[in-house]
């Protein structure tokens, strides 16, 4: 007969986006949470695990980085990552993965890369955190996006194209531009029709392979709702009836605030620099007006773009929708259940009764980690609780 364990917590965040709870008794059986009480003293002697100087959370995910690349500000070691061979990708690849899984980080959502190393690397080799790749994604010939995959010429049939070829855990679609910093809020035409578009979202909810959509400004944004997508990767000057449309289909959004953050603060030009403020600006007034209109959120860093290291790049972003508005339970609810809905993933990335006993636990109160998770969970000695019978110290980082 399996003994139930008796943890002791001092403050739960169970991933719904509900107030932090505190000193609380999670009993554990075979592995799964039996019971969520709050502690009294009849507790005290059937305590198994004493964590009542901690608060638990669910393991974390990212839902938009780009593994093959790094943060660097190096225009030529950009460049350089942008031609490497998969022997060269693969070190950096594990490189990643090593540093989110010492930050908690469980799963991480790759948006693609050029020769598709990512995804060769998730077949080869196995990882404590789990990929999600698209294998590479897919742009219109002569538009943005190659650094992130293949092109489809206007002529070809795109949907008997990415049909025929997909293999990976979603679809990426390029839909417009990047953001200009020398024209605010100037739009890129839409890369795939309406027609085009549509039947690849279908075809993915008929397979359920969910469909992430880069796109910015109005028109571009509007198809891909229309289409049925999964989700808005990026979605700048969107406008407002986009996001009451995102509302109402409940289509996830993944704002990725950070990177035109860290333009704003690494660009040399100033004229640019003011351009990317007001664009950061602008996205989050949007962010509180989505929270206020009940638009699913999902919290992504884009890590591997200009200035977005990875690991930091996702406590970056999560500090940054906290200044939008959110509570820090609701950050770690966009960073955990929120992301598991998003990727259809097995796992509810909450802590609550029936579920396997699996989350973090940092030696911190929650407003030590509001005010620097990335110390709290990068420096400082965590465990990690998977199925309670395997439980670990990770170091962090240095």
């Amino acid at each position: 007969m399996n003994k139930l364990k008796y943890i002791h917590i001092g403050y739960l965040i169970d991933g719904t986006g509900n107030p932090i709870q505190k000193n609380i008794i999670l009993i554990v059986e075979n592995n799964r949470i039996n019971a969520i009480v709050p502690f009294d003293e009849t507790h005290r002697k059937m305590i198994t695990q004493n964590l009542s100087n901690h608060t638990i959370f669910p393991c974390l995910a990212d839902a938009h980085v780009h593994l093959a690349m790094s943060g660097t500000l190096s225009l030529t070691h950009r460049h350089e990552q942008l031609s490497m061979n998969f022997n060269q990708a693969k070190n950096q690849i594990k490189y990643h993965l090593d540093q989110y899984a010492k930050a908690g980080i469980k799963i991480v959502r790759d948006g693609g890369d050029r020769f598709g190393h990512t995804f060769q690397f998730k077949k080869l080799f196995h990882h404590d955190v789990k990929i999600l790749s698209p294998e590479m994604a897919w742009y219109k010939t002569g538009r943005y996006g190659q650094f992130a995959g293949k092109s489809i010429d206007s002529t070809d049939n795109c949907l008997e194209i990415i049909s025929s070829q997909h293999q990976g855990n979603h679809i990426k679609i390029i839909q417009s531009g990047i953001n200009s910093v020398r024209e605010f809020a100037k739009e890129t035409y839409p890369q795939f029709s309406q027609e085009e578009l549509t039947s690849i979202c279908q075809w993915g909810n008929q397979h359920n392979i969910p469909v992430m959509v880069h796109a910015n400004g109005i028109q571009a944004v509007k198809i891909a709702i229309n289409a049925g997508c999964s989700s808005i990767e990026h979605g700048y000057f969107m406008g407002e009836d986009n996001l009451k449309k995102l509302a109402d289909k409940q289509i996830f959004w993944v704002p990725t605030l950070i990177p035109m953050y860290e333009l704003a603060l690494n660009l040399n030009r100033q004229e640019e620099k003011d351009i990317a403020l007001r664009t950061f600006d602008m996205q989050c007034e949007m962010v509180s007006k989505a929270i206020d209109w009940q638009v699913p959120i999902a919290i992504g860093s884009d890590a591997g773009s200009y200035g977005v290291d990875h690991v930091q790049g996702l406590f970056d972003e999560m500090k940054l929708m906290m200044t939008c508005g959110l509570s820090f339970s609701q950050v770690i609810q966009f960073c955990s259940s929120s992301c598991m809905l998003l990727f259809r993933y097995s796992d509810t990335g909450l802590i609550k009764q029936g579920d396997l006993a699996q989350f973090i636990a940092v030696e911190s109160t929650p407003a030590s980690l509001e005010n620097n998770i990335s110390k709290e969970c990068s420096e400082n000695k965590f465990l990690i609780f998977e199925r309670v019978n395997s439980v670990h110290f990770e170091p962090g980082l240095r």
